[in-house]
């Protein structure tokens, strides 16, 4: 018997739907790009509406903004393959990849510009044997291939503005093309089709690095945003010291990096670094790290490296480091573990506890906090409840805009669901309604789909049909023996009637459903709240920053993000300081109606989002960042907590 746990949230779709999975992606191949090119095709394509036979080599050239083929000036080559599993090997000055999908070559900068045009899935199978070794166990591949197709449907039209979605290189992730011989890779692609992690209904962003030295870091302390899924705790399958040993560098050199990095201007000259000064997160991660110098008149000051720049300013493996000074030979000693930000999985942990038996699912969980996976659905027809004659609670359904012909007579190829358990007459919240399911005619594999309705509403819909949940049956089992309990926890759901439908069919099908049954009805009672002025859970308000700024705007857009403090019951007051780089160019104070980001008198919390809008417009080109800090209303200085975004850069 396995366990189904979700959670019914009103008026949002669970079973998780994102447009862009089933749109082709535009992966410019910037690692390719190169003067001149030579393209071997593996199968017939049509160039540019012409049919070329396979086995046809094209040798191209950029010049003054053309594309010169065999005598022949193109401005854009669009090549399109006459079926899906052709392939085009691309050869440029120092590698040769092949690409399925369609390929189009532009000339930009006097250079062949290549983007290939492919499915997601397609997409994946190039990207995980070049983020992760095709020779890893296949349990950590699989992982890393539901991290990337998070990952990927995150960043899905990022380069919008300049016509395509992302690029090739280590900025989003690696994408080498298709390479039949990673049948490992492709297989953790196949297996996990579909699969996605999200929390709280919310596609997660599954940051990822190669390795974080023993212990993961929480969100806040790399780049200022709270995430409850990336959370920092000790790993006990993983403790990599720095791949290339310890860091030597003497004085002069960091002076001379902190300058060109910008950390320290030309004039200033570098003094030390206040070694016994660094302060540390929980992990052993620098927090600060003190730099002395002096300016131009002599003045000696400090200036903080902080976070993740502890790791980047000197170009370092992670920020999970020792310093060492030697005043003989006036040498810096950096000896570290870890490789990367921290954030998120640690591939090497996910190999090793792919070797030590867990499954990807268990590995993905340890990594990303409270989340969860959900395979996204196939388009499918959702019976309503009142259309269908199946609320008997006997598990034979009628027709229901056709879920399934078969779906009265049990046959040993198609898959009957039967509900074993009714849902009580009433819930309250905290309680949680429990159901049993079985296909006890089928002995193959099933997938599930449970659906949750307020009245004739649909609110809530799930889809359980792989070996990341475990909800299918296993091939050979005996008729009866697979019974499913269904947990439902009956949390943040608005108070109502309710029913349940639940469908079933054979996996690896779309459409139709082979048969479904519908629950009696049952009600949700309404969530008794504390009284006007009461606290939540603390006297301190804790900001949390939701969904924080893009990384580019331009002329015209604004910048937006929300925030709110959950945790607080009173009238706060934000301060949101606009930085360009590390000089302050504003800082405006929000608590009053007039401007509307402030809190009302207590509700419960997590119902005050607010959003912060800054127009562009007028803002000089370069690197920013926002500073929002949060406390009491009436209070003084200092402020509670504090979050702190990304860099933004605004472009000419």
């Amino acid at each position: 018997m396995f366990t189904l746990v979700f959670a019914a949230i009103s008026n949002k779709v669970w079973a998780y739907q994102n447009s862009s999975y089933y749109s082709d992606l535009k992966v410019q191949l910037k690692s390719m790009s190169t003067s001149t090119m030579t393209l071997t095709l593996n199968g017939e394509y049509k160039m540019n509406g012409n049919i070329l036979p396979s086995g046809t080599i094209l040798n191209i050239e950029s010049e003054a903004a053309q594309l010169h083929v065999d005598g022949i000036v193109y401005t854009e080559i669009q090549l399109i393959p006459e079926n899906s599993s052709n392939t085009i090997s691309l050869y440029n000055d120092t590698r040769a990849l092949s690409y399925l999908g369609t390929l189009i070559l532009k000339s930009e900068a006097s250079k062949i510009m290549p983007y290939n045009i492919l499915d997601i899935e397609n997409y994946l199978k190039g990207v995980v044997p070049y983020e992760m070794s095709e020779y890893y166990p296949l349990e950590a591949l699989k992982a890393q291939a539901v991290a990337a197709r998070n990952y990927a449907l995150i960043k899905i039209g990022t380069k919008a503005s300049l016509g395509y979605d992302f690029d090739d290189t280590v900025s989003f992730q690696v994408y080498g093309g298709y390479n039949p011989n990673y049948v490992n890779t492709i297989k953790a692609v196949d297996d996990t089709r579909g699969m996605v992690l999200l929390n709280n209904s919310v596609l997660v962003e599954t940051l990822y690095s190669a390795s974080h030295g023993g212990y993961t870091e929480a969100s806040e302390n790399v780049w200022g945003n709270y995430t409850d899924y990336l959370r920092s705790k000790p790993d006990a399958f993983e403790n990599e010291l720095w791949p290339n040993g310890d860091i030597f560098l003497s004085s002069q050199q960091i002076g001379d990096i902190l300058k060109i990095k910008g950390y320290l201007k030309f004039e200033d000259s570098f003094v030390k670094i206040d070694i016994a000064s660094i302060t540390r997160f929980e992990s052993s991660r620098i927090n600060s790290l003190p730099i002395i110098y002096k300016d131009e008149a002599g003045a000696e000051l400090t200036k903080y490296i902080t976070k993740d720049s502890a790791r980047t300013f000197l170009s370092l493996p992670s920020s999970m480091y020792s310093v060492v000074y030697n005043e003989l030979t006036g040498m810096y000693t950096f000896s570290g573990k870890g490789y990367g930000h921290g954030l998120g999985m640690s591939q090497i942990g996910a190999k090793n506890r792919a070797q030590a038996g867990q499954a990807f699912e268990e590995i993905l969980k340890f990594y990303y906090d409270g989340t969860y996976l959900e395979t996204i659905p196939s388009q499918a027809i959702d019976p309503v409840p009142g259309e269908t004659d199946s609320g008997t609670g006997d598990g034979t359904g009628g027709e229901a805009e056709t879920p399934g012909a078969n779906n009265q007579t049990p046959q040993s190829d198609i898959p009957e669901v039967k509900l074993l358990t009714q849902p009580n007459a009433k819930y309250k919240p905290g309680e949680t309604i429990s159901l049993s399911v079985a296909s006890p005619n089928y002995s193959e594999k099933v997938e599930y789909r449970v659906i949750i309705y307020n009245g004739t509403t649909k609110v809530s819909t799930q889809f359980y049909n792989s070996p990341a949940t475990g909800f299918y049956n296993t091939s050979g089992q005996q008729a009866g023996n697979s019974n499913y309990l269904i947990n439902i926890p009956v949390k943040n759901t608005t108070a109502g009637p309710y029913s349940i439908t639940i469908l079933a069919r054979k996996a690896g099908t779309s459409v139709p459903y082979d048969s479904f049954v519908n629950t009696n009805s049952f009600t949700v009672e309404a969530l008794t709240t504390p009284s006007i002025g009461g606290t939540v859970s603390s006297n301190v308000p804790k900001l949390t920053m939701i969904t924080p700024p893009s990384k580019e705007y331009y002329p015209g857009d604004t910048i937006s993000l929300t925030i709110s403090s959950p945790n607080y019951g009173g009238k706060v007051e934000y301060r949101v300081i606009l930085y360009n780089g590390t000089t302050k160019t504003t800082s405006e104070l929000w608590m009053t109606p007039k401007t509307g980001y402030y809190y009302k008198n207590w509700q419960p919390s997590g119902n005050y989002n607010f959003n912060i809008h800054w127009p562009v417009t007028g803002m000089k080109p370069g690197p920013y960042s926002i500073t929002v800090l949060v406390r009491r209303v009436g209070a003084k200085v200092p402020y509670d907590s504090f979050v702190k975004t990304e860099a933004i850069w605004i472009r000419n």
